[in-house]
């Protein structure tokens, strides 16, 4: 119920501009790979990435992203560190939706523990929550990342 509620709200939200400093990280289980899709408020990565380091003004470099992206998310499942790779970005208005994949296959379908560290724009934008779902097997499970919570076990 509790995902539930803060689905719907970010949903509502999605499209207007918003003073809440936070980022959504969704993660998901398909046959072989971890699926992973982020979405950040425009403002907030350019707080990280500005605009002066990109070779084309207002469009995101997916290097600058990933390296970031390696030094802020680390995951590990039963004990084995999975790290992304970008796929795509896009973006609207106001966001941008990063789709990543694991560069690791999952060895099995059972999962018994889930270890993460995202300090995802923590550092540099005070009051910053990550609001992290798990969707595995048809459960979801959602935490709320910040500056005294910044790793999780699920």
């Amino acid at each position: 119920m509790r995902f539930l509620f803060i689905f719907l709200l970010f949903q509502a939200f999605s499209n207007i501009e918003h003073d809440v400093a936070v980022a959504e990280f969704y993660f998901s289980l398909d046959k072989e790979y971890i699926q992973l899709s982020i979405q950040v408020d425009k403002k907030d990565m350019e707080k990280v990435i500005p605009e002066d380091e990109l070779e084309i003004p207002e469009v995101l470099d997916l290097g600058l992203v990933q390296s970031y992206l390696n030094k802020n998310l680390f995951f590990k499942i039963d004990g084995e560190s999975i790290g992304f790779d970008i796929k795509d970005i896009q973006s609207d208005r106001f966001h941008y939706n990063i789709e990543c994949i694991s560069n690791t296959k999952k060895k099995s379908d059972i999962i018994h523990n889930i270890d993460v560290r995202n300090t995802f724009f923590l550092d540099e934008i005070e009051d910053h929550s990550n609001i992290m779902s798990f969707d595995w097997k048809g459960k979801t499970r959602t935490f709320r990342i910040h500056e005294k919570r910044k790793e999780i076990q699920v």
